[in-house]
């Protein structure tokens, strides 16, 4: 098959195949790289949505806490401070429901979806929830209940993002910050409960126990992200948990430990600022993780684009040094081919084999230059030779032609002769047979008459002898 096809068509091929090649390995990895960025893009938009969930949760925990403490004191306590939280809920629920609606949701795998769908269709009971608080016709379990399901369904959706990326260090980071989330959510339990009991000046049922597991999961959480998280974002979280609030909160939280039968002496509104301070500062340690996690985005976006495009940059210079390349060496092979078969095509129209192909260089080419003329060489010292063996062989055919001619003459003047000495001959026979037939004439006479049979007889023999002969 490749016999059949041009030298130029070969060629072509040879830079086409290599350059088809590179083409389909570039788009490959162009392909890889415009997901990679892709996928950083809708990290980058999930860890806005994390940072507007994650403000919703802050009030949500506080409102919760609020709320514990009004339903315990029978609405004699953080009425006022309830009211605050609640607008400052609103606000941040605000702002993530405009920010949900406006990212591409169907773009994400169909767990977060369904994470996320959930989380805010849990918001759209809070107005029933409330109401149900400020009348005080719904249990304290219950309405703590609604607002941890809904932050947990939030931070579930959260979790979500380390799924999404391959980066390692990038997951560290977004573990520690789900993990940070989870023991601050546990702090917020922690000033429901504790802000129900020091208003009640006891635990409520099941409320201790339920303050001790908190206790428990604060701290493997916080040991998780402390694991987790790099040493700049573990240094701001120690330096900032050396406040007063921090040591304060700490006090009361032992006071309730060591009283799990009330009597604590602990003023409920006093707990609730100094706890949510304790927050307040645990919430700038997130905003701080935000803020890390989203500059690793943006840089890891811009060194995924970057690497995208030094990678089309690197691979179109290929492109066009193997094109510019093929280009050169092709065009100097299909000229030299051209030229020699044209030099070939002259020699045979021409018969002139004392004419040389031109050459230059020391390639295979070149090599078969100089074969040919050797051979058109050879070839027209055997055509001189040949030329002159036939110039030999006509001086020799008409050498023998003249001979031939002589001999011919010599044969007619030979038969000529022949001939004329053979009618002499015949002459000559034609004399002696009428005498031999006359003298035999007499002989049988003479027998005859003489009556001498012997004799008679050896007239008949000479007779037959005669006739032999004639």
């Amino acid at each position: 098959m490749l016999s059949n096809i041009s030298i130029k068509l070969k060629m072509a091929l040879m830079v086409v195949l290599p350059i088809a090649a590179i083409l389909i390995s570039l788009g490959i990895d162009s392909y890889k790289n415009y997901n990679e960025v892709k996928i950083l893009k809708q990290i980058e938009e999930m860890v806005g949505f994390a940072q507007k969930s994650s403000a919703l949760v802050h009030n949500l925990q506080k409102e919760r806490g609020a709320s514990a403490g009004f339903i315990s004191s029978k609405g004699a306590k953080f009425a006022s401070e309830l009211d605050s939280i609640r607008k400052d809920t609103d606000q941040t629920s605000a702002e993530l429901k405009s920010y949900f609606t406006n990212m591409k949701i169907q773009e994400y795998a169909h767990e977060l979806q369904t994470k996320m769908q959930t989380a805010m269709q849990n918001m759209q009971k809070i107005e029933e929830i409330r109401t149900q608080v400020t009348s005080l016709n719904v249990a304290v379990t219950i309405s703590v209940a609604y607002y941890t399901k809904t932050n947990n369904d939030f931070i579930f959706a959260i979790e979500e993002i380390a799924k999404m990326s391959s980066n390692a260090k990038m997951n560290n980071l977004i573990n520690a910050f789900v993990n940070f989330l989870s023991s601050k959510e546990r702090a917020g339990l922690e000033r429901a409960v504790l802000s129900s009991a020091f208003s009640r000046d006891n635990f409520a049922e099941g409320f201790y126990e339920k303050f001790i597991t908190l206790l428990s999961e604060q701290n493997t959480f916080m040991e998780k992200f402390l694991f987790l998280a790099p040493d700049e974002i573990k240094t701001f979280y120690q330096d900032t948990m050396r406040a007063d609030a921090v040591q304060k909160t700490q006090e009361m939280r032992q006071n309730a430990l060591s009283h799990p039968q009330g009597g604590f002496g602990v003023d409920a509104t006093f707990w609730f600022a100094t706890i949510t301070s304790k927050i307040d500062l645990l919430k700038k340690v997130e905003n701080m993780i935000v803020s890390d996690l989203t500059a690793q985005i943006t840089k890891l976006q811009s060194n995924a684009m970057n690497f995208m495009l030094i990678g089309l940059t690197i691979n179109l210079l290929i492109i066009v040094f193997i094109i510019g390349f093929s280009f050169y060496v092709s065009k100097n092979l299909i000229s030299r081919i051209g030229r020699f078969k044209d030099e070939i095509d002259e020699i045979i129209t021409s018969r002139d084999f004392s004419k040389n192909i031109s050459h230059h260089g020391s390639d295979e080419i070149s090599f078969i230059q100089e074969a040919v003329n050797h051979l058109a060489c050879e070839a027209q010292k055997s055509m001189q030779e040949a030329k002159e063996s036939l110039e030999i062989s006509e001086k020799h055919a008409i050498e023998s032609e003249k001979q031939l001619e002589a001999n011919r003459l010599s044969l007619g003047l030979t038969e000529s002769l022949k001939q004329r000495g053979y009618q002499r001959c015949e002459r000559s026979a034609n004399g002696n047979h009428r005498y031999n037939g006359r003298f035999r004439k007499y002989q049988r006479k003479k027998c005859r008459y003489t009556g001498n049979s012997n004799r008679c007889s050896g007239v008949n023999h000479a007779d037959e002898h005669l006739a032999y002969i004639d």
